[in-house]
């Protein structure tokens, strides 16, 4: 049997097989949306931690529920069960409360007045803490890069790969926000898993 050609086979392997130059004529924008993404996956990781750390910092000097919000017996609130197992006064109520304050009878009027502005000036410590431990900081940039990863990752799953680069780079995209403590941007595995097979099938 003769041997068949080794720079012929070569031409024909390279023919068949996209290459990275080929992949990102193709799939330019997607490849770059996509990096793009997988950059802001990284940097939101590390975005993730920061909140944790001052967040357990803040947890840690945060001031306790005054008395004057534990739940009495008549209250004009809701009354919740915290996490300590005691019973508050639901700040919920707190919008409503205000606006029917002047028309309450009394003892009410006077024990709302107290529940409002005991919440104010205890929220408004919790809030000056907050800041002082960078938490609310690292919650704001949280927040803003989940903004950005999750707005790329709709315009990646709007995108068709048409190479093997970009269907590659693509599917690393779609499951990042699976990796770390990357929050879940409402998409599970099989809608990925959908969109993957689409874009695959249509190469073929």
């Amino acid at each position: 049997m003769p041997k068949a050609d080794t720079q012929s086979t070569t031409r024909a392997r390279k023919a068949k097989i996209p290459t990275k130059q080929a992949s990102s004529a193709g799939d330019g924008a997607l490849l770059a949306l996509a990096n793009e993404g997988l950059a802001l996956a990284e940097a939101l990781k590390t975005a993730n931690a920061d909140r944790e750390v001052t967040e357990r910092r803040y947890l840690a000097i945060l001031p306790p529920l005054p008395s004057e919000l534990r739940w009495q017996k008549g209250d004009p609130t809701i009354s919740v069960r915290g996490a300590d197992g005691e019973e508050a006064c639901d700040t919920r109520d707190l919008d409503w409360l205000r606006g029917v304050l002047p028309g309450l009878p009394e003892p009410l009027k006077t024990r709302a007045t107290v529940i409002i502005e005991t919440h104010d000036r205890h929220s408004a410590a919790c809030e000056a803490i907050a800041v002082a431990v960078g938490f609310r900081a690292a919650e704001q940039r949280q927040n803003e890069l989940f903004r950005r990863y999750t707005a790329l990752l709709e315009q990646a799953m709007a995108m068709p790969a048409t190479t093997l680069m970009g269907l590659i780079t693509k599917a690393k995209f779609l499951a990042s926000f699976t990796e770390g403590e990357l929050p879940d941007p409402a998409m599970d595995d099989t809608d990925m898993a959908r969109l993957i097979v689409r874009d695959l099938l249509a190469m073929t």
